[in-house]
């Protein structure tokens, strides 16, 4: 997610609160399958690496249930 990495990178040089970056992650995953749940669990994340690991749980789980059907 572009943003999560754009936030760390000035992140370093300016004071910035990761509260803010939540506010875009509705809009993020509106359209994808689960994103109620993911929207949640997004919403209760502390850091940008908490994010990734999971969108990448998301994205291995989405990936698995595909390769059922």
């Amino acid at each position: 997610m572009i943003t999560t990495s754009l936030f760390d990178k000035y992140a370093t040089s300016e004071t910035r609160q990761f509260k803010s970056l939540r506010r875009f992650f509705k809009i993020y995953v509106r359209s994808m399958r689960g994103a109620s749940e993911l929207r949640h669990q997004l919403m209760s994340t502390e850091t940008t690496d908490e994010v990734r690991a999971l969108l990448d749980e998301f994205e291995a789980q989405d990936v698995m249930i595909d390769n059922l059907h």
